[in-house]
């Protein structure tokens, strides 16, 4: 056999394997290997699974937008099991792997079609601010601030790493994250059921979950930034994507029964733009006869049992929406940061009022509002960098907007609405997810359509 044949041989068997990588059934591989670790309680073996993953999709394709399913679903392996590393301190060198593949990928391949744009200049500042955080408060402890920042460098190399690596078109990368996070919409439902069916409590009366990688107000934040996609595939011309309607109705359903009050509000807000957007996008009338007799249906259950309405709206009803101490953390908020006010306390800071509400926390001090998170822990420079990062997000959002990109809209804003009321927004799942939208999002548009006032003062083309 010649040395070409063979050649040829391994590179189409490398082709193929790309292919598959790129694949939708590569996409439920991840979520399958998920639910298994999650469920198992062996969390280092999943983030080593993941980690794994990532790195062959970055030797092996070109267009690496496939190591954003990896790295989504790496999120999701936390349980409630213990990470349990002794006798396996070897297999964390594993954890590296995704940094070599995004490198080894670069000098394979090339940066070519890397572009510093908008939104992706606006991650700068908010670095920096990450950077700064804290630094004029005393009493500091170096190991907590240093885990503040590493978090963020590690955030923001890997976005730009991502930037650099997926070499698809914006519309294919938009479309194939839509489907990453359809069918993390299903492994989610899937850890709630599996979650309820341990317990065994089928009436939903232990309303505050809990899945390892959030809780009650956490998992219906991420079930309502994708809902909206059940919505957008049930607009397609086959002939059973209508079906998807009611996938969307039952993750709203599940909202409901989770009693998390803001996210309940924000996704009954968002529901009839949804159903007035499959009428509108499918060009069908009976899409609207299917969102009338789901909602009638829905409507008459809730009324009819007593059970199901206690069910969806006890806790509603019992606390309303301002409860738990949310004012006295807002005012905690605020007086953090007028101690504070240039560069913020800091997220390693340990608000007292934070630590009487939930003294077994080990997580950073959360004052309930996104709103009032930032210029608490990152102070005005914090606030400046991400009133600049949103300006950019929905500037990209809004420009252009069509059926997909409206869908990918209003779950950004029914979770970001909730930021207002609780701080979902940093926590690291969502965190990422949003930055991943917002950068396929601006991939599709052109520099022209994107670049900051900032590269006309310097007659900057392109970084």
């Amino acid at each position: 056999m010649s040395i070409n044949s063979c050649l040829n041989k391994i590179f189409s068997g490398e082709n193929r394997f790309a292919d598959f990588l790129n694949s939708k059934l590569f996409i439920w591989l991840n979520a399958c290997i998920a639910l298994i670790f999650w469920v198992s309680g062996e969390i280092l073996g999943g983030l080593i699974a993941f980690c794994a993953l990532s790195f062959l999709v970055l030797v092996f394709c070109k267009d690496a937008k496939p190591v954003v399913t990896s790295l989504v679903f790496f999120f999701f392996v936390f349980s409630d099991g213990t990470l349990t590393i002794e006798g396996r301190e070897g297999w964390i060198a594993v954890l590296c792997l995704p940094i070599v593949g995004f490198i080894y990928n670069i000098l394979r391949f090339g940066t070519e079609g890397f572009a510093l744009k908008g939104f992706s200049f606006s991650v700068l500042p908010v670095t920096l601010a990450w950077f700064l955080q804290g630094i004029l408060r005393e009493g500091r402890e170096l190991v907590p601030a240093l885990l503040c920042v590493g978090i963020a460098l590690v955030y923001t190399l890997i976005y730009f790493f991502i930037l650099a690596t997926s070499r698809a078109s914006g519309r294919d990368c938009l479309e194939y994250f839509a489907h990453v996070l359809f069918v993390l919409g299903i492994l989610i439902m899937a850890q709630i059921a599996v979650y309820y069916i341990r317990i065994n409590d089928f009436a939903f009366k232990d309303d505050y979950i809990k899945l390892g990688w959030g809780t009650r107000n956490p998992v219906s934040a991420m079930l309502a930034l994708i809902m909206p996609i059940s919505f957008y595939y049930a607009t397609g011309k086959r002939k059973f994507d209508f079906l998807f309607i009611f996938l969307g109705f039952i993750q709203y359903t599940l909202i409901l029964l989770l009693q998390s009050r803001g996210v309940a509000l924000f996704a009954t807000a968002a529901l009839p733009c949804l159903m007035i957007y499959t009428v509108v996008k499918g060009k069908r009338i009976p899409l609207g006869i299917i969102n009338a007799v789901v909602v009638v249906s829905a409507l008459t259950l809730i009324f009819a049992s007593d059970k199901v309405f206690d069910a969806l709206f006890r806790r509603l009803a019992e606390a309303g929406f301002w409860s738990n101490g949310r004012l006295e953390l807002y005012r905690e908020g605020i007086d953090v940061f007028l101690r504070n006010p240039v560069f913020g306390a800091g997220f390693d800071y340990k608000s007292p009022l934070y630590e009487e509400m939930l003294p077994n926390s080990t997580g950073p001090s959360y004052y309930h509002s996104t709103f009032l998170q930032i210029p608490a822990c990152l102070g005005l420079v914090g606030f400046f960098a991400y009133l600049y990062f949103y300006y950019w997000r929905y500037r990209i959002a809004l420009t252009d907007l069509d059926g997909l990109k409206f869908v990918f809209l209003v779950g950004m804003l029914v979770f970001e609405c909730y930021g207002f009321m609780d701080t979902v927004f940093f926590q690291p799942q969502g965190y990422f997810i949003l930055l991943v939208i917002s950068l396929f999002t601006e991939k599709e548009l052109s520099l022209r359509q994107t670049s900051p006032n900032i590269y006309k003062l310097f007659r900057l083309r392109r970084i």
